[in-house]
């Protein structure tokens, strides 16, 4: 995880804990150690991305479901449009043990679903994809 991949508002671990809204301290502070600039307070900070998992993607609002021709479940998040018409959501599929399998955001246009992999692995990955898509702060309860 580097610095220009976060956005005020986003979560990380810092030092071990979970930081649910960083601020641009930290950022700033993460882009000095990408830079090379050693100091004692610097060289103490460790930041850490959030590993996308089950449980975190059902704190971020996403539904569960059962797809009936892979026999997977996934997990749903709708991001626009309110008709079968004009909808858009992000998907992972979900193995037995919890382990995800596939993922992406899929948009239907007159009735035809378009599918474009996504390769998120991290819960600061999923909140700017969605805030690209909506506008809105994707709300997760950490």
């Amino acid at each position: 995880m580097k610095s220009n991949e976060l956005r005020i508002g986003n979560s990380i671990l810092f030092l071990g804990e979970i930081v649910s809204e960083i601020g641009y301290g930290v950022i700033q502070d993460m882009a000095m150690k990408e830079k090379g600039v050693r100091n004692e307070y610097l060289d103490k900070l460790v930041f850490e991305p959030i590993p996308l998992t089950k449980d975190i993607l059902l704190k971020c609002g996403l539904t569960k479901h059962n797809d009936p021709e892979t026999r997977y479940d996934y997990l749903h998040l709708h991001v626009q449009g309110s008709t079968a018409r004009d909808s858009s959501h992000i998907r992972f599929y979900i193995e037995d043990n919890g382990s995800i399998i596939w993922k992406g955001w899929i948009f239907n246009q007159n009735q035809v679903d378009f599918f474009i992999p996504y390769d998120l692995k991290y819960l600061h990955q999923l909140q700017n994809l969605y805030f690209s898509l909506t506008g809105e702060e994707l709300k997760v309860q950490l």
